[in-house]
């Protein structure tokens, strides 16, 4: 089918997609705290519940040392496993809300204002994430897919990641892919003109230590005592 047949879903289901979004927000998964574990816990069985709703298979919740991650694929494509394969990310853990005084409504409680919405993990990235998997859901219902989908949605990004590196090796053949998706990277200019962030870059952290001498000393001569200086 058609482009369009995708963008009439999409429109069809919006009123749907917008109370998933808020049943979502509503869950307090707030990850650096352990006594939202079980709001962590639920809030990834949602989205379990979701991708099976709307046909990915092999749906999985993949623990790790901390918090899991929501597996799942759609290796459906007409050119079946020679066809590419991407490798959407997402996250479904959020921020504390403090200070609370600074909020117009309850962070957990969705309010509408203005056609925006507004609650914790709105825009980071509860919002994106079910951006992502609606935008599947409306092109495997209404077309024939060139490419293979898989959906990795962990729940530490907020507090860094902090074993998705050892997640990645372990699951490294349930993960290939030809390229991965990441939509919590930039933003749109507007609603209508939408943007592509590409070859993010990443964090370099290092300590310079700098070796001189202990007393002023003449620019032409070298002392005979140093010490060392550790600058960050």
């Amino acid at each position: 089918m058609s482009q369009s047949s995708a963008l009439t879903y999409l429109e069809e289901n919006h009123d749907r997609f917008q109370n998933e979004l808020i049943e979502l927000l509503r869950i307090p998964s707030i990850s650096h705290d352990p006594a939202y574990q079980a709001e962590m816990d639920k809030a990834a069985h949602w989205l379990a519940d979701k991708l099976r709703s709307m046909g990915i298979n092999n749906v999985e919740i993949l623990p790790t040392t901390g918090h899991s991650v929501v597996y799942g694929e759609w290796l459906a494509a007409r050119g079946g496993a020679s066809a590419p394969t991407v490798l959407i990310y997402g996250h479904y853990d959020v921020q504390s809300p403090e200070p609370l005084e600074d909020w117009k409504s309850q962070p957990f409680e969705p309010d509408i204002r203005n056609e925006n919405l507004y609650a914790r993990g709105a825009s980071d990235m509860k919002g994106q994430t079910l951006a992502s998997v609606n935008a599947v859901e409306a092109i495997i219902k209404a077309e024939n897919l060139p490419i293979n989908i898989k959906f990795l949605i962990e729940g530490e990004e907020e507090i860094g990641s902090k074993h998705l590196n050892e997640f990645l090796v372990e699951h490294r053949d349930k993960l290939a892919c030809d390229f991965s998706l990441n939509t919590d990277a930039g933003g749109m200019p507007d609603p209508e003109t939408p943007s592509i962030c590409y070859s993010l870059r990443g964090g370099a952290v290092f300590e310079l230590q700098v070796s001189g001498p202990s007393q002023d000393i003449h620019s032409g001569n070298m002392a005979a005592s140093s010490k060392t200086r550790s600058m960050h």
